[in-house]
């Protein structure tokens, strides 16, 4: 089994696989202790209304893509997440696709390029980094095309947009994210890099990062994240000590965003329990499916993931698109520094978290206790503001709500029920009335159109009979409240 620093570091291969090594003897005591599960609430949590999630694959060569889209049901949009993998990756796909699809699940419209077929194909690393950007976007522009002309596919909230890049990925990401006005990218709401680095050929100090990044917007979240043991523990092909390196690079060249949106983070090797968590370069990588005990593979999933890299992005997003749940993925707070806690009740050790550059392994944080359960934990609520028919030319009928909830709204769910004397018919997404088991109890909602305030159009043979409306909110953290808003209603009327 090889490390995953040996499989996904650039160049400087040996240097960095000796500085992960580090000890691994621990107690009998602590051998027993066990990692954490993945939480069900929260960030990074496996809650999501979704049964899974379709996986479109297109383009060819260094400008394939791959989708991946919430499915069971599938909503009408979603919001866009660019997730980029590093070099290496000949294949594509599997290292980060843990993370891609976690994104995924917790609803969103996820793009990973896939911008390499070989060694130096078609860009030979940070010598010159341009043909791979150009790969990665064309492949972004072709995927959102392809959603684009297939109405049927789950549509990219293209205003909603965020990006994750890992290694040398994370350098493309954050020149990508530099330019997306020249490159006609989505606008950057959220940015998540993972220990960026362009593979040290030519300096140690980042050098395939543009010169200046102050074309990322000012109102981005962005979480630059280093591991102890990764890029930062390593030296350069000359020898020399890439302590400057990764978000030490980046951070000095992002001063237009302000301390409140930006974080600097770094995960320390815990080697308390078995397995260990190694704060190693590829913290985030991982292709495995989410809560799968490790050893699974080379890059299995761990507490980090979860406890770490899903949280932090997923609260990242919320962040940026809903103002919520900042506290979980920027700032020095204690709910940002917390990962989990060992099965004998020892905490992990807690991220370190600056607004400035250089972060350095030392001194080892210390390990950070549970926070008091915050509000990443409530579930959105749903309210029926009312229902409201309008003229139209085919005498629809437009039913009107409103919806809010701790962790923002990114979807509204509608039932219709139809009671015929002791029996319940329910709507469904074809427009046909389908026998219910329960009538309080739906069993298949609509999508309604827009989300804190959001409306939903029906037929007009609904003009028809009285009905219940069942109505039910899924948070910016894909969490579903236990019950549903209900309002009855006598027949709808066109007025």
């Amino acid at each position: 089994m090889i490390g995953r620093a040996q499989a996904l570091v650039l160049f400087g291969v040996g240097a960095v696989a000796l500085a992960m090594s580090g000890p691994t003897g621990v107690s009998l005591a602590a051998a027993k202790a066990r990692q954490p599960r993945q939480p069900k609430a929260g960030p990074g949590g496996s809650a999501t209304p979704f049964g899974g999630v379709r996986v479109i694959r297109g383009g060819s060569g260094y400008d394939a893509w791959e989708i991946l889209e919430p499915a069971d049901p599938s909503p009408p949009s979603a919001p866009l997440v660019v997730v980029m993998h590093g070099y290496f990756e000949y294949s594509g796909y599997s290292v980060n696709g843990a993370i891609a699809m976690h994104t995924a699940l917790k609803g969103n419209v996820v793009i990973y390029p896939r911008w390499q077929t070989g060694v130096a194909t078609p860009c030979p690393g940070p010598i010159n980094i341009e043909p791979c950007i150009t790969s990665a976007v064309t492949a972004i522009h072709d995927a959102i095309g392809y959603l684009h002309a297939h109405p049927n596919h789950v549509q990219p909230r293209l205003d909603e947009a965020s990006y994750f890049g890992f290694s040398f990925g994370g350098i493309i990401t954050a020149d990508m994210t530099n330019r997306w006005k020249s490159l006609d990218l989505p606008k950057p709401r959220a940015v998540f890099l993972d220990d960026p680095h362009d593979g040290a050929l030519t300096g140690d100090n980042e050098p395939a990062l543009d010169a200046s990044l102050a074309g990322i917007p000012a109102t981005t979240k962005l979480v630059c994240h280093a591991g102890a043991d990764g890029v930062i523990a390593g030296t350069d092909t000359a020898g020399h000590s890439l302590a400057n390196a990764s978000c030490n690079a980046v951070f000095p060249k992002i001063a237009q965003i302000s301390a409140t949106n930006k974080s600097i983070v770094l995960t320390s090797t815990d080697s308390h329990g078995q397995p260990r968590l190694a704060a190693i370069h590829g913290v985030c990588a991982g292709p495995g499916a989410p809560d799968t005990p490790p050893p699974t593979g080379p890059y299995p999933v761990d507490a980090y993931d979860w406890g770490f890299c899903w949280r932090s992005f997923d609260a990242l997003r919320a962040c940026a698109l809903y103002g919520t749940d900042c506290k979980y993925a920027l700032g020095n707070t204690p709910q940002n520094r917390y990962i989990g806690t060992w099965s004998d009740g020892v905490p992990i050790i807690g991220l370190k978290i600056q607004t400035q550059a250089p972060i350095r392994a030392l001194p080892t944080p210390p390990r950070q206790a549970a926070p008091p359960a915050g509000t990443a934990e409530t579930p959105a609520a749903a309210k029926v503001e009312g229902l409201r028919a309008a003229h139209l030319h085919d005498q629809r009928i437009v039913l009107h709500g409103t919806a809010s909830g701790d962790n923002g709204v990114a979807f509204v769910q509608v039932a219709i029920v139809r009671r015929i004397g002791s029996t319940c018919m329910q709507l469904a997404p074809a427009g046909s009335f389908i026998a219910l088991r329960r009538c309080n109890d739906p069993t298949s909602f609509l999508f309604a159109t827009g989300t804190t305030h959001w409306s939903l159009t029906l037929p007009p043979s609904l003009r028809i009979g009285s009905y219940d409306v069942f109505a039910r909110a899924i948070d910016g953290l894909a969490q579903t409240p236990s019950g549903y808003k209900r309002s009855s209603t006598g027949p709808f009327k066109v007025t």
